[in-house]
């Protein structure tokens, strides 16, 4: 591990006891809803909380703070390896804390991604913003199905409210593929409020045909049965973005989907997955999800989020710092489940 600090100097640190295997494991646990459980395939393996095994490897920075090339409430911008880029580092303990609550933080993808961030110059929120929310048609047989409902849609009442303004919302049956291409993409803030699909360590997928939003297709909510059995037509895969040429300059990506943020190390050493495939597609900065997330807890968190950052006019970082700490005072299972990648100005 190495730091590029804003001294200029590049600072290397003492590498951490803790094999590239471990953190493979550790990646399959980081809901922290089910520590301290006992692995569903395998009831001998008691799951272990990942905030304080994978403590070390943030507490190894602690030299660079005894010198003060690190300080308190700095920046830290990181691209994870492997499996290490699916790990919160927002929750891991610093010195006993979780690394929020002493840094701000953001995700990138790699050494050309944080170059071209940088070589661009920092923009407030974009005014203007298009929504997607497509429930799964099972959605709607839930006994909670209001609630539910009003969760998916309160991220996007929060941006009428906000930027005063009614852009436009595409829900339902109208929240397909065909009407992402018919929009102007570029720099405004896009909301999808959908499910998410990845494929798991345990299963045989390529996440760059195999991972996505879930969208509604042909006039129809999508289904989780027909997805699940391989019907991809409706989802938005890194394939699908990349074949129909999407064009997401300078747009802020909010994703509510779970396991939105998750990827796998392509053969080129690439960390595909949907982010890997909007970035590729010029989005400026993209919110996404480690794990399945609760609809109630994704919409106070992107409620939060949004109010920071365009009411209070804080940066990406501080806004999504903010939103973080407030899920967390309020004691949210799903506090550190989303991630900030790409630009944090």
């Amino acid at each position: 591990m190495v730091l590029a600090g804003k001294d200029g100097g590049i600072h290397a640190v003492e590498a951490v006891e803790i094999s590239r295997i471990a953190i493979r494991d550790a990646s399959k646990y980081v809901d922290p809803k089910h520590w301290g459980e006992p692995d569903e395939v395998e009831p001998d393996i008691i799951i272990k909380n990942i905030s304080e095994h994978l403590a070390p490897l943030v507490n190894a920075l602690n030299p660079l703070v005894d010198k003060g090339v690190l300080k308190p409430g700095d920046h830290i911008c990181y691209s994870g390896d492997d499996h290490f880029s699916n790990i919160p580092l927002q929750y891991l303990l610093f010195n006993g804390k979780p690394m929020i609550h002493c840094f701000t933080l953001s995700r990138i993808q790699n050494a050309s991604h944080l170059v071209e961030v940088l070589s661009r110059p920092a923009r407030k929120a974009p005014r203007q913003f298009v929504s997607f929310i497509a429930p799964l048609k099972q959605d709607t047989t839930k006994e909670n199905w209001d609630e539910i409902n009003q969760n998916f849609h309160k991220p996007t009442e929060c941006l009428k409210q906000l930027l005063n303004t009614n852009d436009p919302v595409y829900k339902n049956q109208s929240a397909t593929i065909s009407q992402l291409c018919r929009e102007d993409l570029c720099d405004k803030i896009i909301q999808f409020s959908t499910h998410g699909i990845f494929p798991l360590q345990t299963e045989i997928g390529n996440p760059f045909e195999q991972s996505g939003l879930v969208l509604a297709h042909n006039g129809e909510l999508p289904d989780s049965d027909a997805v699940g059995s391989g019907n991809l037509e409706g989802v938005l895969t890194p394939r699908t973005i990349l074949d129909l040429n999407l064009d997401f300059n300078e747009s802020h990506l909010s994703l509510t989907a779970c396991v939105s943020g998750l990827s796998k190390e392509g053969i080129g050493g690439d960390a595909l997955g949907i982010e890997w495939a909007l970035i590729q597609k010029g989005a400026g900065s993209i919110l996404s999800s480690h794990w399945f997330v609760s609809a109630e807890s994704a919409a106070r968190f992107f409620e939060c989020y949004y109010t920071h950052w365009i009411k209070e006019k804080k940066s990406r970082a501080k806004a999504y710092s903010a939103a973080i700490k407030t899920l967390n005072e309020e004691q949210s299972p799903d506090w550190a489940a989303f991630s900030l990648t790409g630009d944090w100005r």
